[in-house]
């Protein structure tokens, strides 16, 4: 029997470590996967675009609200946006799934 795929979701505030613990189960369990957020932000030094995040626009970040291609999505700080985009996520889901 094929165990059922399991949807985990890691949320916190900004800085509490998150990355830090994804970086752990990346390190230990590599058969997990790690869905990646967009945001609106410039990227830091040594973030790679479609690996840390994807970097996006805020008018492209908006369409894609507007058409439902994000999971969830915040403001945060009142400035940059980050979200789940739903399209990699479905697909992962799909596979896992079979």
């Amino acid at each position: 029997m094929t165990a059922k795929p399991t949807l985990t979701v890691l949320a916190g505030p900004t800085a509490v470590g998150k990355g830090t613990v994804c970086q752990y189960i990346r390190e230990h369990y590599p058969q997990v996967w790690f869905s990646v957020s967009a945001t609106t932000r410039e990227p830091r030094p040594g973030e790679e675009e479609g690996v840390h995040y994807y970097f996006v626009s805020m008018d492209e970040f908006d369409r894609m609200i507007d058409e439902g291609q994000m999971l969830e999505y915040a403001v945060v700080h009142g400035k940059n946006k980050y979200g789940t985009p739903r399209a990699k996520c479905s697909r992962r889901w799909m596979l896992a799934a079979r």
